[in-house]
């Protein structure tokens, strides 16, 4: 794609004012290389060029806005070989609160997210999403979407607007070092063959549950009030119609928030044979390969 008038313009001040904050100026020899500038060096505007041709041969293809962004350098990074290699990242790990330890890691990241969004107003707070990359790497732990495993640091397409409530719940369970499905689809944690887990009989705090209807579609979280739920002791947990449920979870009002609904909660039946909608993850056998620290060697259904 050639770029003109003021998608050019608007390519050409982002590079400028972004090259430090998004990391790439510190690699600027092997950039040029990767665009094919190996005997000269551009100009801005041959720059922003070069970076939309890119962006338009990778696979899948990248917006090719020239713009050398988080997801367009993450995508760079790895052609390059530029990072860590998967298990090689010792960030420690944050706990906050009680509840199991991926509880633990999902009130951490809330307590991030209300730091950075503290100081804006009501009208910022709303869009912060937008300008924040935390919930990007997310997708470090979920590199399964569009059909097909994903390098790693590569996120969907409509970047502001991806739904990533599954890729925060994976991040959590793997950061902890328990079982997730690798896969950014809501749906894919009432997959018994994606992750292993029990369905337990009565609600507990920290449980994975999915929700849906006709008019929302899926949607995935922790279980944050184990109040005023069914349970069945002995037995499958029987859900009729919708419930009123708190539950902790990432894309919630664009951010990661304890939300207060009314949704239909889905039940999928467990290791342990149990039908119910309140999943609790084991670790299984050690697989899971993605490039974001784990505490412990865990199962994975989609791998690198």
């Amino acid at each position: 794609m050639t770029l003109s008038g003021q998608k050019l313009e608007k390519a050409i001040k982002y590079n400028n004012d972004s090259a430090k904050s998004v990391g790439w100026m510190v690699y600027y020899e092997p950039v040029l290389s990767a665009l094919g500038f190996n005997l000269m060096s551009p100009d801005a505007k041959q720059f922003a060029q070069a970076v939309a041709a890119w962006q338009a041969k990778q696979k899948p293809a990248l917006s090719d806005d020239g713009k050398l962004g988080p997801n367009t350098w993450r995508k760079m990074k790895s052609v390059l070989g530029i990072g860590p290699k998967p298990g090689s990242i010792k960030e420690p790990l944050q706990l906050v609160g009680g509840g199991p330890k991926w509880l633990q890691v999902a009130q951490a990241e809330r307590n991030l997210w209300d730091s950075a969004i503290s100081g804006l107003s009501k009208k910022l707070q709303k869009v912060a999403e937008v300008h924040m990359s935390r919930d990007e790497e997310y997708f470090y732990a979920s590199p399964y979407f569009g059909a097909k495993v994903k390098e790693p640091g590569v996120i969907p397409r409509n970047e502001a607007r991806a739904d990533w409530c599954a890729a925060f719940v994976n991040w959590c369970l793997h950061r902890a070092g328990f079982s997730h499905t690798g896969s950014a689809g809501a749906n894919s944690f009432v997959q018994k063959s994606l992750w292993k887990f029990d369905s337990l009989e009565e609600p507990r705090q920290g449980c994975v549950t999915v929700v849906g209807d006709g008019a929302k579609g899926a949607h995935v979280a922790f279980l944050w009030d184990s109040k005023n739920l069914p349970n069945a002791p002995n037995g499958n947990v029987k859900i009729n119609g919708g419930r009123k449920l708190n539950i902790l979870g990432g894309n919630q009002s664009q951010r990661i928030t304890i939300k207060s609904e009314k949704r239909r909660m889905l039940a999928a039946r467990g290791q342990n044979g149990v039908l119910s909608p309140y999943l609790w993850p084991r670790r299984g056998s050690s697989n899971c390969n993605h490039i974001a620290p784990t505490e412990q060697g865990h199962f994975c259904g989609k791998i690198h």
